[in-house]
């Protein structure tokens, strides 16, 4: 019985080692990697369908490609292609597949013909239901007309649009109650059919603010963005939210839409607020290359009162540069940017150029316009003592003037771009409490540009005119103008360009003109290295314009109130190369 069994086993070796080679033939690797090549496809369909075309695992690693993966890939290529084509209009493509093998790679070339589309003949967008309140569609911007190809990623983006219109104008109830894609396979052709129901307009209801007892419900209105009876819009919720988290009153800021407690048309609107200390000092320690090693003090009551009136402390303690300010603001009920504010103090320079010391007490009214444009009327009192080259100069002047402020960060406009300008006219009349008669034009503009994602251009620029009637002589430092420093001419000593004297001193000039371009190259999320060119110079006449020109490089780092700047530049056109080191945070807005 036992010989006849290892007969048995005899017989039975050969093939069950047949039928191991036969199973284990299959999964032999090939020696090659796969790689997918699509042709045929217009380039505005080439990302969406390689990028959904993803090879297993298998296939992608480096090393031997295993043919049961790549059989098994094959076969469900073609319906994998075809689920990918049809929602965006191609419901007879053909496919032929090409396997060749290239050194050490396995290609997969696949032709696509992707056939006739599926065209758009007919398109009906209806409002249906109570429309007494009609609202505004703009059909022209639905991403599908007649006679285009039919994709259902731009049929449901079209849907989602609509109604964000008409939530925009505050139906905040809209819905579709019919939504039809027809399509008919034989003809290539489709329809849509959408009939919306918008239900009741919403308004804004009863404003309600809640934790803040302590400010004046008309003050902490100077915030809303919206007013009761507006039709509703979300987006001025969040501008409300964003103007009380900017005002730097509160810790916590929560404006909330009472959808459940809506009365009819009137939806309420509940302000959540959590006042920050009232009072706060807050020290400080930095330097500057302007300035030199600086520190200072703030002391800060916001809430003078319980009125929402500020009042403010600055002391400033700098190698080249002391300074003290207090400052009263009274709110004005317009909006958050209309206020008197009332300030003054000591400020004095010790520079290369010149020095001086001087009091002043200043009166301004300002005005908010909107979306950041803000203008102001002001009168100034001010006593100099000026040094200027082997001069010394004692002047009192009284000084009125407007001043219009703008600026547009780019994450405002939303459109990779942002702005600011500054512009300020002032004058004196020596019969009307000053010792001098003239009047001065200031300008200031900067631009910012961002752009493929990795880049940011900045141009700036600064100019000023004075109209004198009296000898510049007669005029003490802080009304003249010089050029140089970090956000001047760098390559150049702070205030150490203008026109000089018999003896070669700076003496500064009546006008100015400054101007720089800068490119910076971002590298991850916080650090850049920029480019940078700037030209200009103080001077009296236009005929003498002299521009001073400086270039160099620096580093970028971007905190929250701006980007940390470190910077090395040199004067051009001076022949030696004398390298100069600037510091400063921030663009100066």
């Amino acid at each position: 019985m036992f010989n006849h069994g290892a007969k048995t086993h005899q017989r039975l070796r050969p093939a069950a080692l047949l039928l191991l080679i036969f199973l284990l033939l299959p999964v032999c690797p090939v020696e090659a990697a796969v790689e997918l090549e699509l042709q045929g496809l217009p380039k505005d369909l080439q990302p969406l369908i390689g990028d959904a075309l993803v090879l297993p695992s298998a296939l992608k690693a480096e090393g031997p490609v295993n043919p049961l993966w790549l059989n098994h890939y094959l076969k469900q290529f073609p319906r994998k292609i075809q689920s990918l084509l049809e929602p965006l209009g191609y419901y007879h493509a053909h496919l032929q597949t090409t396997q060749k093998t290239e050194g050490d790679k396995m290609k997969l070339q696949v032709q696509i013909d992707l056939g006739p589309p599926v065209i758009l003949v007919e398109r009906t967008i209806e409002l249906v239901g109570d429309v007494s309140r009609r609202p505004q569609l703009k059909l022209q911007a639905f991403p599908l007309q007649v006679g285009d190809v039919v994709r259902q990623d731009f049929y449901e983006k079209g849907k989602s649009e609509l109604l964000a219109q008409l939530r925009e104008q505050g139906f905040l109830n809209a819905q579709f109650v019919v939504q039809r894609l027809e399509i008919d396979r034989e003809l290539n052709q489709a329809r849509i059919q959408l009939d919306i129901q918008p239900g009741l307009q919403s308004r804004f209801g009863s404003i309600t603010f809640t934790g803040a007892d302590t400010y004046p419900e008309l003050f902490l209105r100077r915030y809303l963005a919206f007013e009761s009876g507006q039709i509703f819009d979300d987006r001025r919720l969040g501008q409300t939210q964003k103007s009380l988290r900017d005002a730097d009153l509160f810790q916590r800021v929560l404006v909330v839409a009472q959808h459940d407690q809506a009365q009819g048309e009137e939806l309420p609107i509940t302000i959540e607020l959590k006042p920050r200390k009232r009072y706060s000092l807050r020290p400080g320690v930095g330097y500057g290359t302007d300035t030199g090693a600086r520190v200072g003090l703030r002391f800060r009551d916001q809430n003078v009162w319980q009125l929402g009136h500020r009042f403010e402390l600055d002391l400033l303690e700098a190698e080249r540069l002391r300074n003290i300010t207090g400052s009263y603001r009274f709110p004005g009920y317009r909006n958050r940017d209309t206020e008197m504010r009332l300030h003054g103090g000591y400020r004095a320079e010790d520079l290369d150029s010149y020095a001086s010391d001087s009091v002043y007490l200043e009166a301004e009214q300002s005005y908010g316009f909107g979306k950041n444009r803000i203008g102001a009327a002001f009168l100034r009192a001010q006593y100099e003592r000026s040094d200027i080259a082997a001069n010394s100069l004692y002047s009192g002047f009284l000084m009125p003037g407007l001043r219009y402020h703008e600026i547009q960060l780019p994450e405002k406009t939303g459109k990779g771009y942002g702005f600011q300008l500054r512009a300020e006219v002032r004058f004196a009349r020596e019969n009307v409490f000053s010792d001098f008669s003239l009047t001065q034009i200031l300008a200031e503009g900067n631009f910012l540009l961002d752009f493929l994602q990795k880049y940011s251009l900045r141009l700036h620029a600064q100019g000023a005119t004075s109209l004198l009637e009296d000898p510049l002589a007669d005029i003490p430092a802080s009304l003249r103008f010089f050029a140089g420093g970090d956000r001047s001419v760098r390559g150049y000593a702070y205030q150490s360009l203008g026109p000089h004297d018999d003896k070669g001193q700076i003496i500064g000039g009546k006008q100015l003109v400054v101007g720089g371009i800068e490119l910076t190259r971002k590298f991850g999320p916080k650090w850049g290295l920029a480019l940078f060119f700037d030209a200009g110079n103080a001077f009296n006449l236009w005929t003498e314009i002299r521009p001073a020109m400086g270039a160099g490089f620096g580093l970028r780092y971007t905190t929250p109130i701006g980007p940390l700047q470190v910077d090395i530049a040199s004067p051009v056109g001076e022949g030696e190369i004398s390298p100069r080191l600037h510091l400063g945070v921030g663009f100066g807005w």
